[in-house]
């Protein structure tokens, strides 16, 4: 009787850490979860036009002409270098992106003087490691796969 749950607990044992393995194999090959890990699940689409009326990188607040308010995160101070794109207070904007809760991530910001694109239709943020579904957040940061919220925006790779 000892024999049989020794042996009953040893072949537990062993198919314990293979189930495990089998469970990450299929999650990896499965389609990825949706942007954000539910973030964006809540958000929805909006496109205004206002003025800025307080910028601080990297948030910037813009006040419709119908007197509605705005707080708009920008991404990466980087990532505006790179494109040479800047914005002014009192600068008119046309915004289009995704709204969650009170912060609005912007896909496209045009201004009199062009249009920066910070995010991809599913809203996915253009810059850094955090490209598309699936990419590896934290090989800096103890690794592992998992999609953050954008408004940690890393700027490392």
């Amino acid at each position: 009787m000892k024999k049989r749950v020794l042996i009953g607990l040893l072949l537990l044992l062993a198919l314990v850490p293979m189930s495990g393995a089998i469970t990450y194999a299929e999650q990896e090959e499965g389609p990825p979860p949706p942007p954000w890990h539910g973030f964006m699940s809540n958000a929805r689409e909006v496109t205004f036009e206002g003025s800025i009326v307080a910028l601080t990188f990297p948030v910037a607040t813009v006040k419709t002409d119908e007197g509605e308010y705005y707080i708009v995160r920008l991404g990466p101070w980087h990532y505006w270098q790179e494109k040479g794109f800047t914005l002014k207070k009192g600068e008119r904007v046309k915004i289009r992106g995704f709204q969650n809760d009170d912060l609005v991530f912007p896909k496209t910001i045009e201004t009199q003087s062009g249009t920066i694109t910070l995010r991809d239709d599913k809203g996915y943020p253009l810059w850094g490691a955090m490209r598309g579904p699936g990419y590896r957040h934290g090989r800096h940061h103890g690794g592992g796969r998992y999609y953050c919220p954008p408004c940690w925006e890393p700027d490392d790779r």
